[in-house]
């Protein structure tokens, strides 16, 4: 039976230890990977025997900062085109950069030293193995938990993303969502026109496109949003949303 996990009557990291409990492996997918939140899991993480199959795996998506997303946009580099060696080692190294940030952030506290620890310890035994996902940004939410019972063999549990009931975009996204049956509140001009059109936007012209569709936002997305119980924002532009 489905149910929703708000963290208010109902929070995520209850169920998952529950359902934990007794599971063989577990898949995760993630779009950000916190080293010291890692201890509230951990604990169930350490029943596995280790190697593929019986381990955690981990896969985290790498999120765009505002200024990345508009030079992929405005690259010459072709949807779907391969990723070089080069761009490959770069984005390791932006990764593994903001995992040293995280831990440099303030004192742990000692259940936080221990938790990290803990996580060391996992990925040397492979009871956890994270891999990063380059190609594209990845922001699904996903937890697959693998379990010994032919009546429940795996229980998933998706992210709010996967959940939103409107969606407020450019036009360009309308037959994509038309195919998954979600609504759409066009927010702004198309954009594929101005990044691949004929006459591409000058840097000067950004700015000025930059207040325009936070603008838009403003004026489309706060009458959308009156009444919803939760509203989430992404993409290259989140601070137009107002919450």
């Amino acid at each position: 039976m489905p149910r929703i996990l708000d963290n208010i009557s109902l929070d995520l990291v209850s169920a998952l230890k529950n359902t934990l409990a007794g599971s063989c492996s577990v898949a995760i997918s993630v779009g950000y990977f916190n080293l010291r939140g890692w201890r509230f899991l951990d604990a169930q993480m350490e029943n596995f025997p280790g190697g593929e199959g019986h381990c955690c795996r981990l896969i985290v998506g790498m999120q765009r900062s505002p200024q990345e997303g508009l030079r992929r946009s405005l690259s010459l580099l072709k949807n779907g085109e391969r990723l070089s060696n080069k761009e490959v080692n770069r984005l390791i190294r932006v990764a593994t950069e903001e995992f040293r940030e995280q831990l440099q952030i303030g004192a742990p506290t000692d259940a936080e030293e221990k938790g990290l620890r803990r996580l060391s310890a996992q990925l040397r035994a492979k009871k956890l193995l994270v891999r990063l996902y380059l190609r594209e940004p990845l922001h699904a939410k996903l937890y697959l938990i693998h379990r010994d019972d032919p009546n429940l063999p795996a229980v998933g549990f998706v992210g709010s993303s996967n959940l939103t009931p409107r969606v407020c975009t450019p036009p360009d996204f309308a037959e994509l969502l038309a195919r998954v049956g979600a609504p759409l509140v066009p927010v702004g001009q198309p954009v594929r026109p101005m990044v691949h059109g004929a006459t591409p936007p000058t840097a000067a012209d950004l700015p000025r496109r930059a207040v325009e569709l936070v603008a838009a936002q403003f004026d489309t997305v706060a009458a959308v949003a009156e009444g919803c119980d939760a509203l989430a924002a992404d993409g290259m532009m989140p601070a137009g949303v107002w919450l």
